[in-house]
């Protein structure tokens, strides 16, 4: 007798569980101010499974410094951009998706800028400062072989190669930076349908 009355207990508690369970869910979404059928997208509308949220800052991605010291009214570069060079007066924002190269400039080309084309070594440190991982960059070969160009048409006047690089094989004709623990990053040539993070530079802010 004890156990079937245990038994209709536990059936009792799982009816109770399964009628309890969907409108929790309805409640959080409600609270998480997520619309019914709208579940997994971005701020924006987009879907987190597309951008990762990436154009909006969502889930972290635009948490990082933008160079002021705060992300107020009178921060310099506005969201998506992440850190402002005052030297060159431009914004960055590292894409975390990995992306080809040429998704990755796309991308960039989407949030109103390009791939970082990177022109002193000034700048290569600056960015070397905060980047967490080999990157894309605005850099490729594609039209001729062994003439470099970067995407926001800036003439092509600094690298620091990769020892051995640029070398012209197995269609590498795109430019990752490679990031380095203890020195700055280098230029390296990969092909461009390998995915990576990237970079992207807007223009200047007051040209």
């Amino acid at each position: 007798m004890r156990l079937q009355k245990q038994r209709s207990t536990n059936v009792n508690f799982i009816l109770f569980s399964m009628a309890i369970i969907p409108a929790v869910v309805v409640a959080c979404n409600t609270i998480g101010g997520i619309e019914p059928g709208k579940l997994g997208l971005c701020p924006d509308g987009s879907r987190i499974e597309d951008t990762n949220c990436e154009a909006t800052g969502g889930g972290g991605f635009g948490s990082s410094s933008n160079g002021t010291g705060g992300s107020g009214a009178s921060a310099p570069c506005e969201a998506p951009w992440q850190h402002h060079d005052p030297v060159g007066d431009r914004c960055y924002w590292q894409g975390r998706m990995e992306r080809t190269w040429a998704s990755a400039e796309a991308r960039c080309v989407d949030l109103g800028g390009h791939l970082v084309a990177i022109d002193s070594a000034y700048e290569l440190g600056f960015l070397a400062d905060w980047i967490e991982s080999d990157v894309w960059i605005g850099g490729t070969d594609g039209v001729e072989e062994g003439v470099f160009v970067w995407t926001n048409g800036q003439p092509w006047s600094f690298a620091l190669w990769e020892d051995g690089e640029p070398e012209n094989r197995d269609n590498r004709d795109c430019v990752m930076l490679d990031r380095k623990s203890d020195s700055l990053p280098v230029f390296d040539c990969r092909p461009c349908t390998e995915k990576h993070s990237y970079i992207c530079e807007s223009p200047p802010l007051h040209p």
